[in-house]
């Protein structure tokens, strides 16, 4: 067992002196803060990263914008959850004033592209609209509506088979 023995310079109340120091460095943190430049307004609308969530508060990164802290600001509409933090949040500062930010929403999050090559396609993909699907590439289009009606157009159109190729219709016209 290791037995640690005070210095003989440290007063006998160290723990409260420690306190009031760290209370001190605090409060002294906090005016080097509030006198640290700044703008004086931002008007308008800004895009800030949310960082943390405190309460019904989100925690936003205010360096982007040379205000040099984060800041929290409360939150106009629905509630922020755990899976926001990391998004982009749209703040407005009441009066103008950069002590004051308010958060009007988030940015919808981006989905990533995704591209299915060769020989890592899915079994199935299936493509749904209520209306109508185009798929259109220059002068050719393959156009679907909801009655049923499938037109297909095109510069040149071509229809190869390796077995049987039937065309089926309660009429069939051809030119």
């Amino acid at each position: 067992m290791r037995v640690q023995h005070a210095p003989a310079y440290a007063p006998v109340e160290s723990n409260a002196s420690t306190v009031a120091d760290e209370e001190m460095h605090s409060l002294l943190g906090a005016v080097v803060d509030m006198l640290a430049p700044v703008p004086l307004r931002i008007d308008g609308i800004v895009l800030l990263p949310l960082v943390a969530l405190v309460d019904a508060c989100g925690v936003i990164d205010g360096d982007s914008h040379g205000l040099h802290r984060t800041l929290l600001a409360p939150v106009v509409g629905a509630p922020l959850v755990a899976t926001d933090v990391g998004r982009m949040a749209a703040v407005s500062f009441i009066g103008g004033d950069v002590r004051s930010p308010l958060i009007l929403g988030l940015l919808a999050q981006q989905q990533a592209a995704t591209t299915t090559h060769a020989g890592a396609q899915p079994d199935r993909v299936v493509i749904s609209a209520a209306t109508e699907i185009v798929l259109r590439c220059g002068n050719a289009s393959l156009t679907l509506n909801e009655s049923g009606r499938v037109v297909l157009r095109g510069e040149h159109i071509s229809s190869h088979s390796a077995g049987v190729h039937a065309i089926r219709g309660a009429t069939v016209q051809i030119n």
